[in-house]
């Protein structure tokens, strides 16, 4: 059987267009289902190492994600973050006297 030969039964034609291409290759990164019915011997260790390499690769990406948005969230509590702005005023904690403060700002 060639490759993209017609009714040879190939599981993977050469005449696939981009997408076809793409979604076999996500479908050997995210799952095993080619290890039942796809190629044998050595073909099949390649497919579970490129299965392994991509859960590993997802997961690193998530990692890096997550690490940077906790990042950005603790930069936002502890206060350290740059303000952008000019010719304002800020009045933190608000209490009774704080009104006078806003009408004299705002004279």
């Amino acid at each position: 059987c060639q490759a993209g030969a017609e009714g040879c039964g190939c599981l993977y034609p050469s005449t696939l267009n981009d997408f076809d291409s793409f979604w076999t290759a996500w479908s050997f990164m995210i799952s095993a289902q080619y290890l039942e019915v796809g190629p044998f011997g050595g073909q099949r260790l390649l497919i579970t190492v490129f299965v392994l390499s991509g859960l590993t690769i997802l997961a690193i990406v998530i990692s890096i994600i997550t690490e940077s948005f906790a990042y950005m969230v603790t930069e936002l509590n502890t206060g350290r973050t740059k303000v952008i702005e000019k010719n304002h005023v800020v009045i933190l904690g608000w209490n009774s006297s704080t009104p006078s403060v806003v009408a004299y700002l705002a004279a």
